[in-house]
């Protein structure tokens, strides 16, 4: 159930009914085919004749069923800010600046 604003409220579920049924039946349905289509991916990957992307991609989707997707690392550089600081550090900067005698417009 949604308030005003069109926020769930707390205790309501966005999705009471959970997952579609159709959705299972359509997994299990393709889940059946599995055998086959792995079959099909060696198939496609032994042919000769069928084009190297083909080959290629066929190869690596049965690479990905038998043994997952390969890990990616990353190089990552993490920094910490101690925004207090930053903020006194442009205060005094501002604070340090000379003044101007010229009046202002507003």
């Amino acid at each position: 159930m949604r308030d005003s604003s069109g926020k769930f409220q707390k205790g309501f579920s966005g999705n009471a009914g959970g997952r579609p049924r159709e959705i299972g039946a359509v997994r299990d349905l393709a889940q059946e085919y599995t055998v086959e289509a792995i079959e099909s991916l060696v198939e496609i990957m032994r042919s000769q004749e069928a084009p190297p992307a083909a080959r290629a991609t066929a190869a690596s989707a049965v690479l990905d069923r038998g043994w997952g997707r390969p890990h990616t690392t990353s190089d990552v550089k993490l920094e910490t800010v101690d925004t207090a600081q930053s903020h006194l550090a442009a205060i005094k900067a501002l604070a340090a600046r000379p003044r101007s005698t010229e009046p202002t417009e507003h």
